[in-house]
């Protein structure tokens, strides 16, 4: 374990939102190689991942999803089921999200479930500000529900 990060695969990999010993866990309980090519979800080739950069109340929040658009209405209910109705949303480049996060996204990425739609990969503003540029991000997109 590095003051930074792990090491996964020869690569430093940031692993902040894990606890050591659940990552040692994980990683040894997966002895092979991930592939980085894995989808999200067994209904990704329907709907494929997203990683969208919410600006809400209470900061800024790095989610992956597995819904088809930001507009999913149930996508919308399991925000506002989270206090988040409120929002300016930005989506990010999934390659671009996979490539700043290393491990970290490897890791909430393998751990979801079948059932899985909606995951944080970060909810530090300030790191998620200083790992993306807004010239990196797509066309804002405002949300206001009742």
């Amino acid at each position: 374990m590095s003051a930074l990060g792990i090491v996964f695969n020869g690569e430093l990999g940031y692993a902040g939102g894990i606890s050591e010993v659940a990552l040692r866990e994980r990683l040894s309980a997966r002895p092979t190689k991930l592939d980085m090519t894995r989808e999200f979800s067994p209904t990704a080739k329907e709907y494929p991942m997203k990683s969208l950069l919410l600006l809400t109340a209470s900061g800024p929040l790095l989610i992956l999803t597995s819904h088809e658009s930001l507009h999913d209405q149930k996508l919308l209910e399991e925000l506002k089921h989270k206090g988040i109705g409120k929002f300016v949303a930005f989506e990010v480049p999934l390659s671009l999200a996979r490539e700043r996060y290393g491990g970290h996204f490897q890791a909430v990425e393998s751990n979801l479930h079948e059932t899985d739609d909606l995951r944080v990969l970060d909810f530090n503003g300030q790191r998620v500000f200083q790992l993306f540029r807004f010239d990196e991000l797509g066309a804002p997109i405002l949300q206001e529900q009742p």
